[in-house]
């Protein structure tokens, strides 16, 4: 008697650590979506954030925070196809500087996001949004370079 009831509990903690395991495997198997999803938030904030002394914002920075927008949104919807929680980005670090190194730190973070994404992708639904959201992500590279180079940087 005592035998079934340690096996039914037995089973019953393993039963209820399967979904524990399945998460762990996902940040096992995909960490760099959930890296890159916090680098495009974090170049997107540099690119957007303008103190009161800064220039007026060039139209490369708004059409590079466009095409950051469009790689996150990429990004997120690839997630939430592959049944990950999109809540589980690790936080951006916000530290702002002047105008000249928040363009380099973004244009960091692109080339960051990058990287975290160049992993090959087994789930071909999710392979076409990652393919593009490196499009993206370098076209916001490309505009935010023009931007330093419109500002003198």
């Amino acid at each position: 008697m005592k035998t079934t009831i340690k096996m039914a509990l037995i089973g019953a903690v393993s039963v209820m650590a399967l979904p524990i395991a399945a998460h762990a495997q996902w940040w096992h198997q995909h960490p760099g979506y959930l890296r890159a999803m916090s680098d495009a938030r974090m170049a997107y904030a540099l690119v957007t954030h303008h103190d009161p002394r800064d220039p007026a914002q060039a139209v490369e920075e708004s059409r590079a925070a466009n095409e950051i927008l469009a790689a996150y949104n990429d990004l997120k919807h690839a997630a939430i196809d592959d049944g990950k929680n999109i809540n589980d980005q690790p936080p951006a670090d916000f530290q702002w500087g002047d105008h000249r190194s928040r363009l380099q730190r973004a244009n960091e973070m692109l080339y960051s996001a990058r990287r975290d994404l160049q992993a090959e992708e087994d789930n071909p639904a999710a392979a076409g949004l990652r393919d593009r959201a490196i499009a993206h992500l370098g076209e916001a590279s490309h505009l935010v370079g023009e931007a330093q180079r419109v500002w003198h940087f």
